[in-house]
């Protein structure tokens, strides 16, 4: 069943810009509040037609979400939670690489260009840390 959920249109559609009504959250989950994570959720609900999902089951703000792992989402919501986590792990990293243009654009110009480009590099050096790590457990 959570193949199928994977696999549902509406999810990828989501992602593509064509689903056009968004939660109305702030775009980096780790800024959400109780309110905002119960915002997602119930628009998570909706747009996959997901039983609905017991607010006091995720009564956290978005960086406690940011520490759940696949398991933890699946405890609290049998049906759905594997699309919820991956769903908020999508929204997480692109929140985070954005992040990271910024304050390469921001380095770019107060000092150059070239502080820019290194900033840059040291963020491609850490991911590729992180993923050999991962690997490696």
């Amino acid at each position: 069943m959570q193949t199928e959920l994977l696999a549902s249109p509406n999810y990828y559609n989501t992602w593509n810009g064509l689903q056009s009504c968004e939660p109305n959250v702030p775009q980096d989950p780790r800024y959400w509040s109780r309110a905002d994570v119960a915002t997602w959720l119930n628009h998570m609900a909706s747009v996959h037609h997901l039983p609905a999902v017991p607010n006091d089951r995720f009564i956290m703000n978005g960086k406690a979400l940011c520490l759940m792992t696949v398991a933890m989402f699946l405890d609290r919501v049998p049906l759905g939670g594997k699309l919820l986590y991956k769903d908020f792990q999508l929204r997480l990293a692109k929140a985070m690489y954005l992040s990271d243009m910024y304050r390469s654009l921001e380095a770019e110009r107060r000092v150059g260009p070239r502080a820019g480009e290194l900033l840059r590099c040291c963020t491609r050096l850490r991911g590729a840390q992180r993923r050999s790590k991962m690997h490696l457990k």
